[in-house]
């Protein structure tokens, strides 16, 4: 995730670690659990590369990145500050 700390728009890339196509799902959470934004993001040949923008009015603070794909999950801590 670049850049972390963020001002809420931030991108995921990288490798999955399977030479995969596809769609993985991405979740940002609050630390309450509330989820603050929901989008899919495409994986081609195992890397995925995704912007995410979080809307303008969520506070500043610590929030989890959870990606899945079905089978797998992996979690990512992220920090927005304006």
């Amino acid at each position: 995730v670049v850049p972390n700390p963020s001002n809420g728009t931030f991108v995921v890339s990288g490798s999955i670690g399977h030479n995969l196509n596809g769609v993985v799902t991405a979740e940002v959470t609050n630390m309450l659990g509330q989820t603050v934004y929901t989008g899919n993001a495409r994986v081609q040949n195992g890397e995925i590369n995704h912007r995410i923008s979080l809307d303008n009015n969520l506070a500043n603070g610590a929030y989890m990145l959870r990606l899945t794909n079905g089978i797998n999950s992996e979690v990512i801590h992220i920090s927005v500050s304006r």
